[in-house]
């Protein structure tokens, strides 16, 4: 603190104003960093739910005639995207019909049939949507 006292009213003024600009910088970079997180975190969200519509259509007829097999094999075309970690596929009374995990990925265990709803834990979207058959 000595040291301020003994500047010169200039370097004082210099040493404040850039101080201010620092914290000025230190700030903004913060709110951007947080603000494109959040962007990035949306794109996804949009783009899991596109695939998820996209998938849910080529289940519904495999899912009319309740058959495991097909909806099997649509979930396994999943392991084309290694961004996919897991999915699950439920008839009309909850009960687990399919489901797929990624080879690289870590245990998948599919919950019994949750609301529908999109959230993230970590940085792992969860997305469940419903399928309407008939």
């Amino acid at each position: 603190m000595r040291r301020f006292a003994q500047l010169s009213i200039q370097h004082k003024v210099t040493a404040l104003a850039l101080g201010a600009s620092l914290l000025v910088l230190l700030t903004s970079s913060v709110i951007f960093i947080v603000r494109e997180r959040r962007s990035d975190r949306e794109i996804v969200r949009q783009m899991l739910r596109v695939r998820a519509d996209v998938m849910g259509e080529s289940l519904t007829v495999a899912m009319d005639f309740n058959n495991p097999r097909p909806v099997q094999e649509s979930l396994n075309l999943l392991d084309n995207d290694p961004g996919m970690i897991g999915a699950a596929a439920y008839d009309s009374t909850g009960k687990l019909l399919a489901s797929y995990r990624h080879k690289d990925a870590p245990q998948f265990a599919p919950p019994a049939a949750p609301p529908p709803d999109d959230r993230f834990v970590g940085d792992v979207l969860h997305l469940v949507k419903p399928i309407t058959v008939g």
